[in-house]
C-alpha cells in the first residue's frame, strides 16, 4: 500500500544538514502545525528541494508520513524575506526575532490555522511597513501580541484600547499599524508579561 501525500502551505523554520546530502527540516504547516521532516538529497546541487527549504521561506510542500518520521517529497518556494533586496538588515532581523518567539511558543504537531494566517499577514506586511520606522515597530509588536493571544498567553481584552485589532480582517495592514503607534509601550509590556508567563 502506498503512502498518502499531504500537500500544505508551510514556513521553513530551520534546515539542519544530515548525513552527506540530506537535511532535517523544521516546518510550520497550515495542515499539521509544527513538524520535523527529513528531506532526502536536499543538499545536492541538482535537488529541487535545495532552495525551497531555506530557513524563513514560505513554500508549498508535499509530505509523506513514514513509520518513524515525516519526509518532504516536494517543495516550491513562494518567497523568502531574507533574500528580498527590498528589505534592509533591520527588517530581516525583525523577521528572525518574530520567528524565534514563535519557535519558543509552538511545540508539537497541532493545526493552528489562525496563527498560520497571522504569519501570512506578517509576510505580506513586511514590504509596506519597511518604509516607515514607526510602522516597523508596530508590525513586530502587533504580530507578537496576536501570536500570544492565539496561543492563549494573552487575553483579547488584556489591552482594552486594542480590542478592535481582533476584529480586523487584515490586522497588519498599513492603516491598522498607523492606529497602533500610540500603543507600542503597552504592547511591549503585555508581550513581555505573556512570554514570562509561558515559562518557555
Amino acid at each position: 500500500m502506498g503512502y498518502r501525500i499531504y500537500h500544505s502551505d508551510a514556513f521553513v523554520l530551520s534546515f539542519t544538514p544530515r548525513r552527506e546530502a540530506d537535511g532535517a527540516v523544521d516546518l510550520f504547516t497550515r495542515t499539521h502545525g509544527r513538524l520535523q521532516a527529513l528531506a532526502q538529497s536536499a543538499r545536492l546541487e541538482r535537488s529541487k528541494l535545495r532552495y525551497a527549504l531555506q530557513p524563513f521561506t514560505r513554500a508549498r510542500v508535499a509530505l509523506v508520513r513514514g513509520r518513524a518520521q515525516w519526509r518532504v517529497t516536494g517543495a516550491h518556494a513562494r518567497e523568502n524575506p531574507l533574500m528580498d533586496d527590498a528589505l534592509d538588515a533591520e527588517m530581516r532581523l525583525l523577521v528572525r526575532r518574530v520567528w524565534h518567539v514563535m519557535a519558543r511558543l509552538v511545540r508539537g504537531e497541532m493545526p493552528l490555522p489562525a496563527l498560520f494566517s497571522l504569519m501570512e499577514h506578517f509576510y505580506d506586511a513586511l514590504a509596506p511597513a519597511a518604509t516607515c520606522a514607526a510602522h516597523r515597530k508596530v508590525l513586530e509588536r502587533f504580530t507578537l501580541y496576536l501570536m500570544c493571544a492565539h496561543l492563549g498567553y494573552a487575553g483579547k481584552e488584556s489591552i482594552p484600547s486594542l480590542a478592535w485589532l481582533f476584529q480586523e480582517e487584515h490586522p497588519l495592514a498599513p492603516a491598522a499599524l498607523a492606529r497602533g503607534v500610540p500603543h507600542c509601550r503597552a504592547l511591549t509590556q503585555r508581550i513581555n508579561a505573556a512570554l514570562a508567563e509561558s515559562h518557555l
